[in-house]
């Protein structure tokens, strides 16, 4: 109403000559005065909203800057230290494939392949918090078989639980399918990490593992993993903090036990990316138990063993093309591929990578991305460009990197390669990488 008012008494004050035959004694002056003051004030409210506005804005530009830097950081150091890791990892395993060493050789050996393994635990744990916490983890699903999880995991920790004298019982339920899809990946993380503290926390006693169908309906089966151990426990004072990074009871146990304490910070985030769920019950010098239930897809198997016997018929033929410019990765790369019977050739850089294919058919090529004079990125770029010379512009071509940050797998998918391996790897991870995208 007021406001109505002074609309309707705009036509006496106009024009600025008038204004001084407007009666300033009328009570509605001070109405006016009020308002302009509400107006002031409304001014300045938004002169420092928008000041506010500002710094919250450069102080998120400033939070991304740092990120970014400390990302680009980790990657570049996991780079650099992936590179020789590899090299060791590779060429200790193949040097006990290929002899027949003295014991103390052997041990030797062991010695090199098991703490370059430690190393490279320590690496990935540090690059895992930084993606579990700063980004999305994407789920990688693909065929696999509990039942060779599990073995594998207990061949790591064989030596471990037959020094200690512990009794290791494994059960899996029969009704659980031989093949699930999942990824299969982030299942080994949080298994060894959870059967790993288990052996490490153990001294005697037993530990066992016990996995079940906990639900299922037509397309989901949800599995249960129980790790059970008769160590040391938890003081439940200690409890509700074990999944908090770089978390442990006390310095005693770092000292009594190493670690960095980010295992079972990684194990509960990479739970809860899948959908999955955790829980613990312990008790101080009794022990601890694990409970984790986890989402899987029924498999059809009739479509892999097709695909395996296809690419086991056609070992003969294949021809791979390796892109690499360490001279270690390319001798390792190269005794891997003929150990399995696959004939290959070598380039240092995608350039000549090209020119090579401008000539000569391959089955598929292992790109490494950071390269002089042409990257792999560059070389992929050509490659699948409309109006390419090379002669098979569609060739499956993996990312062959020590490129591990998060992204970095979704980023060369994006250019056009088929899949990626990061370094180090094993000799039956690049055979399986390549089975899987032979053509």
């Amino acid at each position: 109403d007021i406001l109505n008012f002074i609309g309707s008494l705009n036509w006496e004050f106009k024009e600025v000559d008038k204004l001084h035959k407007f009666d300033f004694t009328h009570p509605f002056i001070d109405v006016i005065n009020a308002i302009s003051l509400v107006k002031s004030d409304m001014d300045s409210l938004i002169t420092e909203n928008k000041k506010k506005e500002e710094e919250i804005e450069a102080a998120r530009e400033s939070a991304e800057e740092a990120n970014r830097i400390k990302t680009d950081f980790l990657s570049n150091i996991s780079h650099e230290i992936r590179t020789p890791i590899n090299g060791i990892i590779g060429a200790s395993d193949l040097l006990k494939e290929n002899h027949v060493y003295s014991e103390k050789q052997t041990d030797l050996i062991n010695i090199i392949n098991k703490s370059s393994s430690e190393l490279l635990e320590l690496v990935d744990d540090i690059l895992n918090i930084n993606r579990l916490e700063y980004s999305r983890v994407d789920i990688d699903n693909n065929p696999f078989s509990i039942k060779d999880i599990i073995k594998k995991i207990e061949n790591k920790y064989r030596k471990s639980i037959i020094s200690k004298k512990l009794k290791f019982e494994i059960f899996i339920d029969t009704k659980i399918p031989e093949i699930l899809i999942g990824d299969s990946t982030k299942l080994i993380q949080i298994l060894q990490k959870l059967i790993g503290n288990a052996i490490k926390f153990t001294n005697n006693g037993s530990i066992n593992i016990s996995i079940n169908i906990k639900k299922k309906d037509k397309e989901i089966i949800f599995i249960e993993f129980n790790i059970k151990d008769t160590g040391i426990g938890i003081d439940s004072r200690y409890i509700n903090n074990i999944f908090t990074s770089f978390s442990q009871e006390d310095t005693s146990l770092q000292r009594a036990y190493g670690g960095t304490g980010l295992g079972l910070s990684i194990v509960k985030k990479i739970i809860d990316h899948i959908d999955g769920k955790i829980f613990v019950k312990s008790k101080l010098n009794y022990g601890t138990e694990f409970q984790v239930i986890l989402p899987f897809i029924y498999h059809n198997r009739t479509e892999s063993n097709a695909n395996t016997v296809k690419q086991a018929k056609d070992i003969d033929k294949v021809n791979i093309l390796i892109v690499e410019d360490n001279l270690i990765n390319q001798k390792l790369a190269q005794r891997m591929l003929s150990k399995k019977g696959f004939k290959h050739k070598t380039v240092e850089n995608g350039l000549k990578a090209i020119e090579i294919l401008k000539k000569e058919e391959f089955s598929l090529i292992l790109m490494d991305i950071q390269m002089p004079v042409m990257t792999g990125i560059e070389a992929t770029n050509h490659i699948r460009n409309n109006i390419t010379s090379v002669i098979n512009p569609n060739i499956p071509i993996i990312a062959f990197t020590a490129h591990a940050m998060v992204g970095d797998r979704e980023k060369y998918l994006k250019i056009g390669m088929n899949d990626y391996i990061s370094k180090p790897f094993k000799y039956d991870q690049l055979i399986k990488v390549i089975e899987k995208n032979l053509i």
